[in-house]
């Protein structure tokens, strides 16, 4: 049996949110936080949400970007 979602706030039943990041912010004047869990839909990488500032900034599957290269260039460039 598939996963049935009744209404799109139906997600976040399906998600066991187990850790919140916060990375290191250097000179940034901005603020992230990464909030990590678990979802039915792909045990293997979960589910990550990114926040700037206190606002949702992206959804996603976990990639490890706060722990690359990527990262660190990413948010002092941007």
């Amino acid at each position: 049996m598939g996963i049935v979602l009744r209404t799109r706030a139906d997600v976040w039943q399906l998600i066991r949110w187990d850790g919140i990041l916060i990375p290191k912010h250097g000179e940034s004047k901005d603020r992230y936080a990464f909030v990590c869990g678990n979802c039915k839909w792909d045990r293997e990488h979960g589910v990550e949400c990114l926040f700037k500032n206190g606002r949702l900034f992206s959804v996603g599957q976990q990639e490890g970007l706060l722990l690359s290269e990527e990262w660190r260039l990413w948010h002092i460039d941007e």
